[in-house]
């Protein structure tokens, strides 16, 4: 406790001194109080929130002078200061200079498309790692611990600039983590964050990285609003995705197993079971083997079924889907590689092609759509950003199910759901959608409610708030 005979204060002029901000322990208001209580939701800097507040509405923000002491503040040695960081770096950005925020660009043009619409609205800095001397440069000397930097898939991950200066690194991966170990393994430094599209993922990363389970945090994509909810559908069902072909998917041997073995187990078990990621699957086939695996080994038998097992079930699931759909008669729009050319060709009339389109052109063929089909990869308990980007912009969304989405949507009330095996069920469902515009629209609509908060530019607001 501190000795308060030594607490000096000035007792001798009347009247008051004003202040930029005060304590919270005792704050008396004339009028009415201007609370940021929508951003300042904790006790952490709402008295700070409060004084900029009043001062920005032209109020005097005053100590009164005391000649005797109206009280005494003493915390009682429980004062917490577990989100005091959160909540200074929320004043900052309010009240102060802003820390710097960084979103890395660089990359394929998808990965950029998503840097882009992050960043939008916001006063982050793009920085493309083709051009860091011009674009990473002028800002050098702003870099410090406060900052944060936003990136996709490990680019930019490796600069030193981060770790010298302790930045908070955001790494969001958009495919299984297995993809990413070595990068993840280098590039890791206490301020280093893997964001996965699934939470799966991130027990992966944990039971991998065991020393360092709080660097792995779980945060679906966002979806990209460009008003497309009133827009005309003028196409009935559209697929905008690509698929590998035969000749594309390597089912490669692994040198410590019985790889015909292994693939044999993997595709049974993928034939059968509807939620699935590659990592529980290593799990299952370690038990029935009684085989005891290094944690190395497992991440790179994960690896090997998400680049092979899953490229052929996912192939398989969308082609199957459009084939089917243009025997019955639907009209279907595809968009993506080239190996969709030739299903078009094979069904003149139902299917057409309209080649590779950017992410930006895709959004606006999903805002002309009425059913959008989603086959989302092996994300058993996540989501990618097509499922929101047709929720956000007017289309219905037929999508294969996760737990993640299950918690958030309901079938034939705001989402199509598709085992990816019953073709005769998901065409009813697509026939009562195309055929009824009143239960398209209630559909829409009832989605459109619940992902209001769910584009990147909320993905970006939650990055920073952590």
């Amino acid at each position: 406790i501190c000795n308060y005979r030594d607490y000096s204060y000035d007792v001798e002029k009347d009247g008051y001194t004003e202040a930029e901000a005060v304590d919270g322990l005792l704050l008396a208001v004339k009028g009415n109080p201007i609370l940021r209580d929508d951003v300042f939701d904790r006790w952490d800097l709402y008295d700070l929130s409060m004084s900029c507040e009043m001062r920005n509405a032209g109020k005097k923000v005053v100590v009164p002078v005391q000649k005797m002491p109206w009280c005494l503040h003493d915390d009682g040695g429980v004062l917490s200061m577990l989100s005091y960081n959160k909540y200074r770096k929320r004043a900052m950005r309010m009240y102060g200079r802003p820390p710097k925020t960084i979103v890395m660009t660089g990359g394929y043009v998808t990965l950029d498309d998503f840097a882009y619409a992050l960043a939008e609205g916001s006063d982050a800095v793009i920085v493309n790692t083709r051009e860091p001397e011009s674009t990473l440069g002028p800002i050098l000397d702003d870099i410090n611990e406060d900052t944060t930097v936003i990136t996709f898939n490990n680019l930019g991950a490796g600069f030193a600039l981060w770790k010298q200066r302790n930045v908070q690194f955001f790494n969001i991966l958009v495919d299984h983590p297995a993809h990413y170990l070595e990068a993840v393994s280098s590039d890791y430094y206490p301020g280093y964050h893997a964001l996965c599209i699934d939470r799966g993922h991130v027990e992966f990363l944990r039971s991998v990285f065991k020393n360092v389970p709080s660097a792995f945090s779980f945060m679906p994509h966002g979806g990209t609003d460009i008003n497309g909810m009133n827009r005309d559908k003028d196409i009935d069902i559209l697929y905008a995705g690509g698929y590998k072909n035969d000749e594309e998917i390597n089912f490669a041997p692994l040198p410590f197993l019985d790889s015909e073995e292994f693939y044999d187990f993997a595709i049974s078990y993928y034939d059968r079971e509807n939620y699935i990621e590659a990592q529980y699957v290593v799990q299952e086939y370690c038990q029935q083997t009684g085989n005891d695996y290094s944690v190395e080994q497992k991440a790179i038998m994960t690896n090997y079924i998400a680049r092979s097992v899953e490229y052929y079930f996912e192939a398989e699931r969308r082609k199957g889907i459009i084939e089917y759909l243009a025997q019955r008669g639907f009209s279907v729009c595809l968009c993506g590689n080239e190996p969709w050319r030739d299903i078009a060709e094979r069904y003149p009339g139902n299917v057409s092609y309209e080649g590779m389109l950017s992410p930006r052109e895709c959004i606006e063929y999903i805002s002309r759509t009425k059913v959008l089909i989603n086959d989302l990869p092996y994300f058993a308990e996540g989501a990618h950003e097509r499922v929101f980007n047709g929720m956000l912009n007017g289309a219905v969304v037929l999508s294969n199910p996760s737990r993640y989405l299950e918690e958030r949507f309901t079938d034939k009330d705001s989402i199509l759901y598709w085992d990816g095996r019953d073709y005769e069920t998901v065409a009813a469902k697509i026939r009562q959608v195309l055929d009824d515009d009143g239960y398209r629209i209630s559909i829409i609509q009832k989605a459109r409610s619940l992902v209001e908060n769910d584009t990147w530019q909320d993905r970006l607001r939650s990055i920073l708030d952590l």
